[in-house]
């Protein structure tokens, strides 16, 4: 077994669980109402897994889409000052979810308000198994422990910003000739992650700019072939229309390749 089998495999592994969650695509919340879930699906954008063609690119698992956070099924805790939501499950996975809402002053809020609601923060973890389907004799699985945090402001004005970070770890254990286990671990930072309310009110498609940092480590032990150790680079920017850029490099290489990604998720990315 190649390392890029070993990278197929990871790639076929973000599909599956891609494909275990309910879709959580980024939709902008009205400017004259506060939409807590539609802001909450919004944030979506700021993990790699929800940017469409990325994972691929990057050659890493991605965890599924959280399912969908519906705001009234979270209660608030007057403890923690934040809301927790009901535990999911998906795809082996399971996902817990809590989001904090706060007004201009950073002061938190027990319920949101069009009028005083000044930002929402997020966090997310996702831990579990994941079974890689059987392919060509081989067969493994994928332990996952993702973790989110985020944070939309300037809900009180025309321009919403999503900060953040994340990290991720993925053992990865695939039966075969030879063995395959393997061990990934990566961060990633949301950066000034800009939605522009449009002139006439409406809420904009595609974030207008901001960027998605990935830094990751992967450790390969490929049975009696030995160990191989590789770092990769990844950043992701959005300029307001539906393809987004990213620029990925690893230790493996001197190449840097520049990618184009569809975010409507139609079509492949484009690399060169």
């Amino acid at each position: 077994m190649t390392r890029s089998t070993v990278g197929s495999l990871l790639v076929t592994l973000s599909v599956v669980l891609v494909a275990g969650c309910g879709s959580d695509s980024p939709s902008g919340p009205s400017s004259h109402t506060l939409d807590l879930g539609a802001v909450i699906s919004e944030m979506s954008i700021g993990r790699v897994s929800s940017v469409p063609g990325a994972s691929t690119v990057i050659s890493m698992p991605s965890v599924a889409g959280v399912p969908t956070i519906v705001p009234s099924a979270c209660t608030y805790s007057p403890a923690l000052q934040g809301f927790t939501c009901p535990t999911a499950t998906s795809a082996g996975l399971t996902f817990d979810v809590s989001y904090f809402l706060y007004d201009a002053g950073g002061h938190a809020e027990s319920q949101a308000d069009a009028n005083t609601t000044a930002s929402v923060r997020t966090v997310v973890d996702a831990k579990g198994t994941v079974t890689l389907p059987q392919s060509s004799g081989l067969s493994g699985t994928v332990i996952v422990a993702d973790h989110s945090d985020m944070t939309m402001t300037g809900l009180l004005t025309s321009t919403h910003t999503l900060n953040g970070n994340g990290t991720s770890h993925y053992e990865l254990t695939v039966s075969g000739t030879p063995s395959v286990h393997a061990t990934i671990d990566m961060t990633t930072a949301t950066k000034e992650v800009v939605f522009a309310l449009q002139s006439d009110g409406s809420n904009p498609q595609w974030p207008s700019s901001g960027t998605i940092t990935t830094d990751s480590k992967n450790v390969t032990d490929l049975g009696s072939i030995g160990s191989v150790t590789t770092t990769s680079h990844a950043v992701i920017t959005f300029n307001g229309t539906s393809t987004a850029t990213i620029a990925f490099s690893t230790s493996a290489s001197s190449t840097v390749t520049t990618c184009k990604i569809d975010l409507t998720g139609k079509t492949s990315p484009v690399c060169s």
